[in-house]
């Protein structure tokens, strides 16, 4: 299983030369507002998909401030480090190199030392998509501008042959304009090109990836999968112990269904609950802390030998659930081999992670403390933690 011990952001969205060190299984970051906790699990999670552009969107997505009508470019180029070059317009003027960003890592069974990408703005006249206008339009042009962003990225690797690609191994892609990878310096380099078009599509490049599922404040509302992930969960035998959890929440939940409303004119399948009180009750009627730790827990088989990111893990949770919450999250990422990386603004979070936790789970706080040229990091290992909040009653969020 792929274990981080040491994780170095040099530059990632605002952050520069930002180190955590030893790293335990469950590691907890806390500090002020805008000190970088969510990016650090953006970096986390790019990382372990270094080349999957589409994962790279969809962990920026998440934001909660990201606009729905935001395009991928600008979705996709806060993800670098801001030392950039703006337009009049707020946007990345033309031709120039527009941020780049940085990450390296050391631990068991990892692929990847260090990630590093840049980022340009490119721009290429395209004949217009006539489905854009109307049939009656006269004033359709001959062609269009169309705004695209241009990647590099440079891996170090770890003992790998020598395979170089050419243009034509990538007919199925055409955002790869070149691969290659060199065994004598064990680095791979790989250009690709999107346009920001309607038609935008990824070809994923799995190489390297670590299994990881990152978990936003609201992702428990937007995703769409929950049907595909209790499913899995099944086939797994893991949806009994989902239950075991919902029921921490409320323990008149008896079991999970995939059912048809059975008044439909259409065969729409739901996520129903069966419950002493209510009878057949679907999901989303429950309230947010129920959802979210259903999808919390859902996600966890995806994350198996590999990664779960949880951004703000008390929010929607009652504190009286905290404990018994976090110790079936605790003892499951333990039995996957899963390593957490969490964030938090709860000091009843952390006390109830350090009440459901011993020295051998290792649990780790790091608190962020953002400066002019590095942000830097205090480390709390368990035992430490332990004596501070337990016997001291010391404040350890900032």
């Amino acid at each position: 299983m792929p274990t981080l011990e040491t994780i170095t952001l040099h530059k990632f969205r605002g952050l520069q030369n930002l180190e955590l060190n030893d790293l335990g299984k469950v590691n907890l970051l806390v500090g002020n507002n805008n000190s970088g906790k969510t990016s650090i699990l953006e970096a986390l999670s790019i990382y372990a998909n270094p080349l999957n552009i589409g994962e790279w969107w969809s962990t920026a997505y998440k934001r909660k401030d990201t606009s729905r009508s935001s395009s991928f470019i600008e979705i996709l180029r806060w993800i670098f480090y801001q030392d950039l070059n703006i337009d009049s317009d707020g946007e990345f003027a033309v031709g120039t190199v527009g941020g780049e960003f940085s990450i390296s890592a050391e631990g068991e069974n990892l692929h990847v030392s260090k990630l590093w990408a840049e980022h340009s703005v490119i721009e290429e006249l395209h004949q217009p998509n006539r489905k854009d206008y109307h049939s009656w339009d006269e004033n359709i042009p001959e062609l269009e501008s169309i705004r695209g962003i241009e990647l590099q990225i440079l891996l170090s690797l770890k003992g790998l042959s020598s395979t170089t690609y050419t243009r034509s191994d990538f007919n199925d892609d055409p955002s790869v304009i070149y691969r290659k990878i060199n065994s004598e310096t064990c680095h791979e380099q790989i250009r690709l090109r999107f346009w920001d078009t309607s038609s935008l599509r990824f070809s994923p490049i799995r190489d390297y990836k670590i299994l990881t599922q990152l978990v936003s404040p609201i992702s428990h509302r937007l995703e769409r999968s929950q049907l595909q992930l209790l499913s899995e969960a099944q086939y797994k035998h893991f949806k009994s112990d989902v239950i075991q959890l919902l029921q921490q929440i409320d323990d008149n939940i008896i079991d999970l269904h995939i059912l048809a409303d059975p008044n439909g004119m259409t065969p729409r399948f739901n996520l129903v609950v069966e419950h002493q009180r209510l009878g057949f009750t679907p999901l989303n009627t429950f309230g947010d802390g129920l959802q979210r730790l259903f999808h919390i827990a859902l996600k966890l088989p995806r994350a198996k030998d590999g990664f779960l990111l949880i951004d703000e893990l008390e929010s929607a949770i009652h504190t009286e659930a905290l404990q018994s919450s976090y110790r079936w999250l605790v003892k499951w990422c333990a039995e996957m081999n899963t390593q957490i990386f969490a964030t938090t603004h709860s000091l009843e979070a952390v006390d109830a992670l350090l009440s459901v936790t011993e020295a051998n789970d290792q649990l780790v706080l790091y608190r962020l403390e953002p400066g002019e040229e590095k942000t830097h990091v205090v480390r709390h290992g368990w035992e430490r933690l332990k004596v501070l909040r337990e016997e001291l009653g010391q404040e350890v969020r900032w």
